[in-house]
């Protein structure tokens, strides 16, 4: 696959983009839903400062007064070119000169890598496929819209792998720096997350209940008279089993 670059060098990088990207060639850009880069908005402000000081020039010869016709050519360049200078100042971002090595027509699906983690290993890889943390999701919950639009969602990575665990705290930490003392990790999450007991559309019933009555057969509602009784093989408390 052919790499395209996603923004037009400065004109300090190759000034030969001062002629080959045009106007119409930006305007076009625009259209696509591309917002212009950095170096996309200086080179259109350079070049509407030379072609306002070409034309100045070239008036000048005809009213032989050059300062008045150049002072003039530069406001109006100016009131030409305020909306970018003001979108330029007010950018909260800078799109910076990365390299695109997706087709148009590729899915705008993207899966999040994360780079080796020290003692990871494959004891939580079970050959299926799971719900891994995001910056959306870094608890791997079920979402309210996923109810809907992807039910059947994997169920969450255990968190005990290592590789999990490494992506799950730095999606949590979003601010610059960590407090030492805030050992809940109160001061530095921006949102409130809940971990859920499932992580599945439906949610995972009979595990839950297992969980819940931590008895691997009846229970007493349904026949099992020997989960009935305290301190004997199959109680309701396993761990006071005689037998273990």
């Amino acid at each position: 696959m052919v790499k395209v670059p996603q923004c037009t060098p400065g004109w300090w990088e190759d000034p030969s983009v001062i002629i080959t990207d045009s106007w119409l060639a930006q305007w076009k850009r625009r259209n696509t839903g591309h917002p212009p880069c950095f170096t996309e908005r200086v080179n259109a402000l350079t070049r509407t400062f030379f072609s306002i000081i070409v034309l100045a020039l070239i008036f000048s010869l005809f009213n032989n007064d050059m300062t008045t016709t150049l002072i003039y050519s530069l406001l109006l360049g100016t009131i030409i070119t305020l909306p970018d200078i003001v979108d330029m100042i007010k950018a909260s971002y800078i799109q910076e000169q990365f390299v695109a090595t997706i087709s148009p027509n590729e899915p705008a699906s993207k899966a999040w890598t994360t780079p080796p983690v020290a003692g990871a290993d494959n004891s939580y890889d079970d050959g299926d496929a799971m719900t891994l943390p995001s910056p959306r999701n870094p608890f791997m919950n079920v979402l309210i819209d996923e109810i809907k639009y992807n039910p059947y969602r994997p169920e969450a990575k255990s968190v005990d792998d290592p590789v999990v665990k490494a992506t799950l705290d730095d999606f949590f930490r979003v601010n610059w720096y960590s407090d030492p003392t805030d050992i809940f990790g109160k001061t530095q999450s921006q949102r409130t997350f809940i971990t859920m007991p499932s992580t599945t559309v439906p949610n995972d019933r009979e595990s839950y209940q297992n969980w819940l009555y931590k008895l691997p057969g009846k229970t007493c509602k349904e026949g099992g008279r020997d989960a009935c009784v305290s301190a004997t093989d199959g109680a309701a408390i396993p761990w006071l089993n005689i037998t273990p």
